[in-house]
């Protein structure tokens, strides 16, 4: 028979059921198996390099691991080297549109604080404000923490129902934002107590408490050097920023 065509030579790198003749000869086939090779390096290459939550890691794994495992029964392709070539790119190009239909980080763009003294307003004690632009390249609900220190205070999600948004309507749709969305909501802290940082994370549904407070457990528990990652580990979508100083 003639080559499967590489959508089903993905379907069969995936696992998914196809004829039982396509099966048949891409396992006895030393050019079908040498392309499932290539997109096997590739996928491995992809896996380590990307950003990808960890279950799409995984299943980019498990389905490099069963490339590798039909490719190596065949040996090396003789004569049809540059036949093959075509067939992997084609091959390959369906991969990448696959994953790139994945969900994945890639909802936050540019992110600036703006750290500010509040005018024409008296206080016992001098407090400071501070407001957050950030760009999205792809609709999503966000959550704000202060930190001090390990301690994190979340600023968004707001307790009080009619605030919980901070005037937003959420989700936010691809663009630039302001958070919060008015001035007179912007976010104080005392001038003698400025925070050490802030958390960021986007989400493409709207979040529920426990994967909030499951956040807030991983602020207070990992060390700062470390905290980036222990976040975008479970949340790919988080950042942590440093807050602006004078």
């Amino acid at each position: 028979m003639n080559h499967p065509e590489s959508e089903l030579l993905l379907r069969f790198a995936e696992g998914e059921d196809v004829p039982v003749a396509v099966a048949d000869h891409v396992t006895e086939c030393d050019q079908c198996t040498a392309a499932l090779g290539e997109i096997a390096r590739f996928e491995t290459r992809l896996a380590n390099a990307s950003t990808l939550p960890e279950a799409e890691r995984a299943v980019l794994r498990a389905t490099t691991a069963r490339l590798l495992t039909t490719a190596s029964v065949r040996r090396r392709p003789g004569p049809w080297r540059h036949r093959v070539a075509a067939f992997v790119l084609a091959a390959a190009a369906i991969v990448v549109a696959t994953l790139l239909a994945w969900p994945r980080a890639g909802g936050l763009g540019a992110i600036d604080v703006r750290r500010y003294d509040p005018a024409n307003v008296v206080r016992a004690e001098r407090l400071e404000r501070f407001s957050i632009d950030v760009r999205l390249d792809a609709t999503r609900w966000l959550a704000l923490w202060q930190l001090e220190g390990r301690s994190p205070r979340r600023l968004m999600p707001h307790a009080d129902p009619l605030l919980r948004w901070l005037g937003a309507e959420m989700p936010l749709p691809p663009g630039p934002h302001r958070v919060p969305a008015a001035d007179i909501l912007d976010f104080e802290f005392a001038a003698t107590k400025v925070p050490t940082g802030l958390v960021l994370v986007a989400f493409t549904a709207e979040p529920a408490e426990g994967a909030l407070l499951a956040i807030e457990q991983t602020i207070t528990e990992t060390p700062a050097e470390g905290l980036a990652a222990a976040l975008q580990a479970k949340w790919p979508e988080a950042r942590v920023l440093p807050f602006p100083g004078r």
